[in-house]
């Protein structure tokens, strides 16, 4: 056995994420200390179970330790020394569940910023992983965790779905349209330095300075004054204008001269609409948008050039100057991306909407994903995990040209008992023929972030390894947020694909229920549920299994037996029974069973009080002995004999429970608990399960803590108080009984 105080020293660990944690949450807790069993036990665990998990389930391990302290210390506050939490074998299951109670109240009240059930289950499983790889722990035989199951995830309706696929479609119509878009920059001419220099600084010739004549003429009210003219002619190399420069200005020869040409040789220069060929500015430019997005990208903008070349040379300053001689073509070009146009020239698009004419966005990287989803019942993380180069099976095709089979490895969550270095498979059916199957999805993304292939990141994301990432769903992200978060990155960081559904839902008006859907977690997780909606009626049952990845056909019947999509059949199939009831009473038409009131005579019956020998507190109490009514007492009593007091109890109406019946209760479920991991599965111990479950259920509404800590305290002093023979209650209970009336 090692030594698990020598860890002491250790307080940083790394995930398989590359991510480095520290353990100073934990550590720090006034309840912890190294020299406790229990600490060094727990902190031991942390560092053998976080290195072989993602920096996610190892903050919450991390974060599940420190609420137990919490647990803990308020434990030891209402609990005598003797029965203190100082060691692993101390968590009996009396302790698991109210620590699980604990967790509920907290969670309640707004204390836990996580679901109720993910610190015990996050505990649970890093316990049982570290003792059963390494043996320094004692291994638990925990109680199974009780999760909530009363949000199920419903399918989106047959409305909502309608709008959604037809967003999808109309934007998968706009990648392949951003294709040729490319194709079309790919061939255009390139900008040349010396073309952009006479567009912004256009010659002084015969027919510019006519069209200055003739624009000034039109916009002046005044005729242009001839030492205006003369200016002009003095930078001019045409010989006509140098002979008229060098009349005199005296005497009206050169403003005649040049009034002579104007209307005589000078007419053919004439405009229809006059322009000002000397008034152009770099921002009033009117250029070709391929071209000129073929010229950045030769420049080298925004992707072959470092992040800090590009800061560093390119600045906002830079952007916003205007153009001059002795710059460069891109120098030229990005003012014209950035500067501010006047309100008489076309509204063109920004630097962003410009790129995002040649490179995804995450609106259009969050738009396949989704369609995927929907295409193959598959979720997110599966999604993501795709490979471009390898997600075709062999056989595909072989059958039907058209169809294949197209797959992913999910490398997170894949299954209990399960190593990462071992992902689930998933499977689906594709097209290859059909623009919107999944195939041709992913061919899309795949062209579409082609230009990241062969480039490096800025900033790898925490917790992230960059040769482990996944280009295939790259995007360009904008370019205010290039200094902070790099030029481009996968969505496969969660914010990142949040902004692309949330910028999507805003483009594409979705609505549910009369309200428009504006974030992620409105629809990325029904799409799911929708899937099997649509294709349960439609497919094999084997069918959906592989699809889903579960085991067996029968894990997904009894799985999806009580999911959101059979929850919201049912309450359609009850709706139209209630509305049908509903009518029947108004009507006076219905016919069957209504519960009847009690007599005055039932009510009046004396209640029976039970107690158990050499046991202060009362058992609990009867209403009528007489008339029990839990399923089978027909077998076991006879008319007019009396029931005696049994586990049976729980499911009849006349039980009746006192505070005093707490610390027997808890001790019932400690018992049941025992029973149900030894037992296989039986009727016999599906009637422990209820049973289970209607004393969880008391001591869940039992609304006084007070009440209930002191009932586990009793309980753990006079344990065992339920007898474990139930056939000596026939015994005990002939005569020790107190009936009150």
């Amino acid at each position: 056995m090692t030594d698990i105080t020598a860890y002491a020293t250790v307080t940083n660990v790394t995930t398989t994420s590359g991510t480095r944690l520290t353990c100073e949450p934990y550590l720090s807790h006034p309840q912890f200390s190294h020299d406790n069993e229990l600490c060094a036990q727990l902190h031991y665990t942390f560092l053998h179970y976080a290195p072989n998990r993602s920096q996610s389930k190892a903050l919450e391990v991390r974060q599940a330790l420190v609420v137990f302290l919490d647990f803990r210390q308020k434990y030891h506050q209402l609990n005598p020394l003797a029965v203190h939490l100082n060691s692993i074998s101390d968590l009996t299951g009396d302790v698991i569940r109210q620590f699980e109670r604990y967790l509920q109240k907290e969670c309640k009240i707004g204390n836990l910023r996580m679901r109720a059930e993910t610190p015990l289950a996050r505990l649970k499983s890093a316990l049982n992983y570290v003792a059963e790889h390494t043996g320094e722990i004692p291994q638990l035989r925990l109680p199974a965790i009780r999760y909530d199951r009363s949000n199920k995830t419903e399918p989106l309706d047959e409305s909502t779905f309608t709008e959604l696929e037809g967003a999808l479609r109309k934007h998968a119509d706009s990648l392949w349209t951003l294709l040729e878009n490319r194709i079309k920059v790919q061939s255009a001419e390139p900008y040349t330095f010396a073309e952009l220099s006479m567009l912004v600084n256009p010659p002084v010739n015969c027919e510019n300075l006519v069209r200055w004549y003739q624009y000034a003429l039109l916009h002046h009210v005044t005729r242009p004054a001839v030492a205006t003219i003369r200016e002009y002619l003095g930078r001019s190399d045409d010989p006509i204008l140098i002979s008229m420069r060098k009349l005199p200005t005296a005497g009206g020869k050169l403003g005649s001269a040049w009034k002579a040409y104007y209307d005589g040789d000078g007419a053919i220069f004439r405009l229809q609409k006059p322009i000002n060929p000397f008034g152009t500015s770099v921002a009033n430019l009117h250029l070709d948008e391929f071209r000129v997005l073929k010229t950045l990208i030769q420049c080298g903008y925004p992707l072959e050039m470092s992040l800090q070349e590009l800061q560093e040379k390119y600045d906002s300053q830079m952007k916003t100057a205007w153009f001059e001689r002795t710059g460069t073509v891109l120098e030229c070009l990005l003012p014209y991306c950035y500067q501010r146009r006047s309100s008489n020239v076309e509204t063109r698009p920004t630097v962003a909407q410009l790129l995002y004419t040649y490179y995804p966005s995450d609106i259009d990287m969050a738009t396949l994903i989704l369609f995927l989803m929907v295409q193959t019942g598959w979720n997110k993380e599966t999604v993501l995990a795709i490979d471009p180069k390898n997600f075709e099976a062999k056989l595909s095709g072989l059958l039907a040209e058209d169809e294949m089979t197209i797959f992913s490895e999910k490398n997170r969550s894949q299954g209990s008992q399960l190593p990462y270095h071992n992902p689930k498979l998933y499977k689906a059916t594709s097209s290859r023929t059909n623009k919107y199957s999944a195939y041709n999805l992913v061919k899309l993304a795949e062209a579409l972030s082609e230009p990241f292939a062969a480039q490096s990141v800025d900033f790898v994301r925490t917790g992230h390894d960059e040769t482990r990432l996944n280009k295939l769903f790259s995007c360009l992200r904008h370019p205010g947020a290039w200094g902070q978060f790099g030029r481009f990155y996968t969505l496969s960081a969660e914010s990142l694909f949040k902004t692309g559904v949330k910028g999507f839902l805003k483009l594409y008006p979705i609505h549910a229920s009369g309200r428009r859907l504006s974030k992620v977690e409105e629809i990325s997780p029904k799409l799911r549920p929708t899937w099997v909606m649509m294709h349960r009626k439609m497919k094999p049952l084997s069918v959906i299994s592989l699809i889903q990845g579960h085991e067996s056909p029968e894990t997904t019947d009894i799985y999806y037996d009580s999911s959101g999509l059979a929850m919201k059949e049912r309450s359609s199939r009850l709706r139209a029974e209630l509305e049908t009831v509903g009518g029947l009473l108004r009507t006076r038409q219905f016919t069957g069973l209504i519960g009847e009131a009690p007599t005055p005579a039932q009510m009046n019956e004396g209640l029976t009080i039970f107690f158990l020998p050499g046991h202060e507190k009362n058992l609990w109490g009867c209403r009528n002995r007489l008339t029990p009514d839990w399923p089978g007492f027909q077998q076991r009593f006879t008319a007019g004999q009396k029931c005696h007091p049994s586990t049976n109890c729980f499911f009849c109406s006349q039980c009746y429970v006192f505070e005093d019946s707490l610390p027997y209760l808890i001790d019932r479920h400690a018992q049941i608990e025992e029973a149900l991991a030894n037992a296989e599965e039986s009727d016999f111990s599906s009637t422990l399960n209820a049973e289970r479950e209607v004393i969880d259920w008391l001591i869940s509404n039992w609304n006084d803590d007070k009440v209930l800590q002191s009932a586990f305290a009793y309980q753990q002093q006079h344990s065992p108080l339920f007898p474990i023979d139930h056939a000596a209650f026939e015994v005990l209970f002939d005569d020790s009984e107190v009936t009150v009336g």
